[in-house]
C-alpha cells in the first residue's frame, strides 16, 4: 500500500502487505496543494512522490495497482511525462 496518510502506517496489515508513506500534501483550496511538512515547492514534492511510487512499483512488481480518490495521483504523480510509475 502506498499512501499520503501517515495514519495508515499504524494500521495492522495482513501478511504480505506493508505500507509506504509518501511525503504529505496539504489542501489549501480546491485547486491548490502545498507540501504539508517539507519546505519545498509543490512541483518538487510531486517529483519526489512520483519517484517513490515508481521505485515501489518497480521493486515490488505488483500484479494489480489500485488507485483510490484521485486516479492519476493528487498532483498527477502517475501521469506520463512526470517520471511516471506507469511508464
Amino acid at each position: 500500500m502506498i499512501t499520503g496518510a501517515r495514519q495508515a502506517s499504524v494500521a495492522q496489515m495482513p501478511p504480505g502487505v506493508d505500507c509506504i508513506t509518501l511525503p504529505a500534501l496539504s489542501k489549501e483550496s480546491k485547486d491548490c496543494d502545498l507540501s504539508r511538512s517539507l519546505d519545498i515547492p509543490v512541483h518538487e514534492l510531486t517529483k519526489i512522490r512520483s519517484q517513490v511510487i515508481q521505485a515501489s512499483v518497480g521493486g515490488f512488481d505488483p500484479a494489480v495497482l489500485i488507485v483510490d480518490n484521485v486516479p492519476r495521483g493528487a498532483q498527477g504523480e502517475l501521469d506520463a511525462g512526470r517520471g511516471s510509475a506507469l511508464q
